[in-house]
């Protein structure tokens, strides 16, 4: 049965990783040390997209397509690859490198 909160929830966080992503490489697209406002934010997006990850996983198992939609499934998939690391409480473990937004992609 579609959960259409966890949905909207996971394409809500998903919409705020990719804004705060972007916003940084318009602001250093050469790269170099983030203004410490800025990083501390996407800290913050990226503790509490893992947080509240790790909690769906942890209460409902991967948020697939039958629990959530296809755009939420890939919503999830996408928070998956851009942070940095997701444990859940059964265990198990995901590490994924950090991809950087590039343009075209």
């Amino acid at each position: 049965m579609l959960d259409a909160a966890l949905r909207q929830a996971l394409l809500a966080m998903s919409a705020e990783d990719q804004r705060i992503r972007k916003l940084v490489v318009e602001r250093y697209p050469l790269g170099g040390a983030v203004e410490p406002a800025l990083a501390e934010e996407w800290a913050n997006i990226d503790r509490h997209n893992t947080a509240r990850l790790r909690q769906v996983v942890d209460e409902h198992g991967w948020p697939g397509r039958s629990l959530v939609g296809n755009d939420g499934a890939t919503a999830a998939w996408h928070l998956l690859n851009t942070l940095t690391e997701i444990r859940t409480s059964r265990g198990g473990a995901w590490s994924c490198p950090v991809r950087p937004y590039s343009p075209g992609s």
